[in-house]
C-alpha cells in the first residue's frame, strides 16, 4: 500500500519530467501490485481447495480466488513480455488530434 500510495502521490503532486519519474512508475508500481496480490493470495489459499466443489456456496468461486487472478495473470504477462523482449511498437503511427502535448 505504500509502495501503490508512493507512486499515486507522485503521479498526482509531482513536477519532475516523466523520465525521472519512469523508475518510479516501471518498478515500484509492479511490485507494489505484487505484494498486494501475494498478500491476497496467502490469506485466501486455505480456501481455494473448494474451488469446484458445487455444494460449496452454490458454486461460486473463492473471492480471493476471483480478486487476485486478473491481476496476477496480467502482471506475469507483463513481466515475460518484458523479459523475453516482446514488447513491441505496432505501429509507427501517432495520433495527433488526440494528443494534449500537440
Amino acid at each position: 500500500t505504500t509502495l501503490l500510495f508512493c507512486v499515486a502521490l507522485r503521479s498526482l503532486f509531482g513536477h519532475a519530467s516523466w523520465i525521472r519519474l519512469k523508475p518510479l512508475y516501471a518498478y515500484m508500481s509492479p511490485i507494489g501490485m505484487w505484494f498486494g496480490v501475494v498478500h491476497v493470495m496467502a490469506f485466501g489459499a486455505k480456501g481455494w481447495d473448494t474451488l469446484f466443489n458445487k455444494n460449496y456456496h452454490n458454486g461460486q468461486m473463492s473471492i480471493t480466488f476471483v480478486s487476485s487472478m486478473l491481476p496476477a495473470c496480467v502482471l506475469l504477462v507483463h513481466h515475460l513480455m518484458g523479459t523475453f523482449g516482446t514488447k513491441k511498437q505496432v505501429s509507427n503511427k501517432t495520433l495527433w488530434k488526440h494528443s494534449m502535448i500537440y
